[in-house]
């Protein structure tokens, strides 16, 4: 386990300590599993935010008929 000194501003301070003791109470690490499980959040959106960029790419692609532009070049022709 890694120890990362961080600065933040009075706002966003207050926020991450009441969030914390709002999820986890007075434990010791409180601080640690809030910035931990915002963490993980933010990977899941991400992951979901891939899957439905995927998804939609899949659906929205057009295959390409002979007479279509293939490339930038054939465009210019």
């Amino acid at each position: 386990m890694g120890v990362i000194t961080i600065s933040l501003d009075n706002d966003s301070e207050k926020l991450l300590r009441d969030s914390a003791k709002i999820h986890y109470g007075n434990r010791k690490d409180a601080i640690s599993k809030t910035i931990i499980k915002a963490l993980n959040n933010l990977e899941n959106s991400r992951d979901d935010l891939k899957k439905n960029l995927i998804n939609k790419l899949k659906k929205n692609t057009k295959k390409i008929n002979k007479n279509q532009i293939k490339n930038r070049d054939n465009y210019y022709k």
